[in-house]
């Protein structure tokens, strides 16, 4: 089975990321686990959305388990909307949906940290840059010629195996 616009992957995408995930977020792995057999639309739904996350598992692994932490609340969020939608009782629903807009804005929180956190590592990154090159604008004299002198040395090397 292909994906579809049904939004479902293919059994063997979907085993692979479940086998990734046991391996390397085991914790997460069961909540998929019990996520699969209660709401498997929203399992289907979950895969979708880590398979980009699977890809680029090497990647940060620092930030790995505040993405998970948003991905569960993804999770339990999606499960309010279900549960919403089945529901009967308006006077539940009214429940539902103010547990909906509470998770929607811890979600949008724990969103918009990440974003300030990666602003915060660009803005260090930054300053180093700038400093890195401050000390080679002070620094121009030497290193030029500490390069004229690598490539008189090349050249030198070039002419004497040319001789030979």
């Amino acid at each position: 089975m292909k994906e579809g616009r049904h939004g479902k992957l293919s059994e063997e995408k979907a085993e692979k990321i479940m086998d990734r995930i046991s391996k390397k977020h085991p914790e997460f792995y069961k909540k998929l686990v019990d996520l699969k057999g209660k709401y498997p639309r929203v399992f289907d739904m979950t895969l979708l959305n880590l398979r980009r996350f699977v890809k680029n598992d090497k990647k940060d692994p620092e930030n790995k388990a505040g993405i998970l932490a948003i991905f569960s609340d993804e999770i339990d969020l999606d499960i309010l909307i279900e549960k919403y939608q089945v529901e009967k009782d308006q006077k539940q629903k009214e429940l539902i949906k103010s547990e909906l807009v509470k998770k929607m804005s811890m979600i949008f929180d724990k969103k918009e940290q990440m974003k300030q956190n990666v602003i915060a590592d660009i803005e260090k990154n930054l300053e180093k840059k700038k400093a890195e090159a401050a000390k080679r604008k002070d620094d121009k004299e030497k290193i030029i010629k500490e390069d004229i002198e690598k490539i008189l040395k090349f050249r030198d090397k070039m002419e004497k195996d040319r001789d030979k």
